[in-house]
């Protein structure tokens, strides 16, 4: 039965993506810069590695045959991950004979000119030119995203919350992504597959404000335009012109509505969706 490794199996979609598979009875492996927790399921491998500076890869990629590729680092060092790491990582999968990659990248990222949208174009060459046969899937915006994005916008004093209010977003859950790639995932290398978007569409005003709801946070909402550098400007343009939205793609159950209302209930354990991968103290 082949094994499956997950290059960064300890974030958002990767947890959901281990969770997903495990009933399949498949060997599963995680390659995550962490180390590995105390808690962890003693079914699922676990190795600490960074595709960065290379630690660890040899040894995560050994005896493996399909890779799910999650690495990213948008906030970080994302040249050196997504473009260095990614094509280091490969090389050494392509020694140890993995037989499939199949790679997380994002709609969009040849529309919208930012510099991370760049190197995610980038990345997805790199996994092209790898030589081992692989799959790519350009995916919308996740819920944990949106999520973050909204608890740092909030965490200041100002007695609004400042937003770009004219941006749509077509929002799906990790765990619905999950489900959609696991028989890829079992499958045979596909190449390009079509764009994954969420089951809605919604308007920056009403993804904000059903997040601060559930929060119980009234503060007003005050549009903003993104200033400054004139390759913001046009990133931004690509959003007001819905290039990150997937129109004849409406996928999954969880909408976003759901997500803050499991999310920021009251009485709830929120500090681990869907992870059954860690044991959970409910």
């Amino acid at each position: 039965m082949p094994r499956i490794l997950i290059a960064g199996g300890s974030g958002a979609l990767g947890r959901e993506i281990v969770a997903a598979l495990r009933p399949t009875g498949h060997p599963i492996r995680i390659l995550s810069r962490k180390a590995a927790p105390t808690t962890i399921d003693q079914r699922v491998e676990w190795v600490q590695a960074d595709v960065a500076t290379g630690s660890g890869i040899a040894q995560g990629v050994r005896d493996v045959d399909v890779i799910v590729n999650c690495v990213s680092d948008p906030f970080g060092k994302a040249y050196q991950t997504d473009v260095t790491g990614t094509r280091q990582f490969l090389q050494a999968a392509r020694q140890a004979g993995v037989q499939h990659v199949l790679h997380i990248s994002i709609v969009g990222i040849d529309q919208i000119p930012s510099t991370y949208y760049q190197i995610k174009r980038e990345a997805e060459q790199v996994v092209c030119a790898s030589g081992i046969p692989w799959t790519n899937i350009r995916i919308v915006q996740f819920h944990t995203l949106l999520d973050l994005v909204m608890q740092r916008m909030t965490a200041h004093l100002l007695p609004f919350v400042p937003l770009p209010l004219d941006w749509k977003f077509q929002l799906i859950d990790t765990s619905d992504v999950a489900a959609y790639l696991v028989p890829h995932i079992l499958g045979t290398p596909a190449g390009r597959l079509p764009d994954l978007g969420g089951p809605e569409v919604l308007p920056m005003r009403q993804i904000a404000r059903q997040w601060l709801d559930a929060k119980g946070d009234h503060r007003p909402l005050l549009p903003f335009q993104l200033l400054g550098r004139l390759a913001f400007k046009e990133a931004s343009a690509g959003f007001v012109r819905e290039n990150n939205l997937v129109p004849d793609s409406h996928y999954g159950r969880v909408t976003w509505s759901e997500y803050v209302r499991q999310r920021y209930a009251v009485g709830r354990n929120t500090a681990s969706r869907g992870g059954t991968l860690l044991k959970e103290n409910r």
